[in-house]
């Protein structure tokens, strides 16, 4: 099975509103997870919301607007100095995308509309992930994201 790995990086502000207490980042069902094409560059301090994104890559059980997260955990690893964003393993059972995603994007997902829900996470992935049909698994153990197809 074809992997590929990348480092979560959190969007400035809201990393910012994390540190004043303003958000909660584990709370239940709060985040949802996007996969895009190399065709979104983000910029982690001026692009805010789910409606900034473009080139979301979704077909069969890996659905527009993404999956969601469960498990979510912020971690401090003293032995290296990070903070770690952990969640539990990301599952679609069939998918067959046109274009190939390299990107994952987490938002927060409590907006009522795409214009409200902000973006939190993001990773560039080392290669393509480009299933011709079969499932998606992604997980973050240490906050590195692998995924499998």
């Amino acid at each position: 099975m074809p992997a590929a790995t990348g480092t979560y990086h959190a969007w400035g502000p809201y990393l910012r509103d994390i540190l004043k207490g303003s958000i909660t980042p584990e709370t239940a069902a709060r985040y949802k997870m996007i996969l895009t094409t190399t065709g979104f560059t983000p910029n982690l301090d001026s692009d805010q919301r789910y409606s900034d994104v473009t080139n979301e890559v979704y077909e069969g059980s890996w659905t527009q607007g993404g999956l969601v997260l469960a498990n979510v955990l912020v971690n401090l690893v003293t032995a290296s100095d990070l903070v770690t964003l952990t969640h539990d393993q990301v599952t679609a059972a069939e998918a067959t995308f046109s274009s190939a995603a390299r990107r994952v994007v987490i938002y927060d997902d409590t907006g009522a509309t795409a214009a409200d829900k902000r973006l939190a996470f993001t990773a560039l992935l080392d290669s393509n992930i480009q299933p011709t049909a079969g499932p998606i698994v992604i997980t973050s153990p240490n906050g590195i994201v692998r995924s499998a197809y």
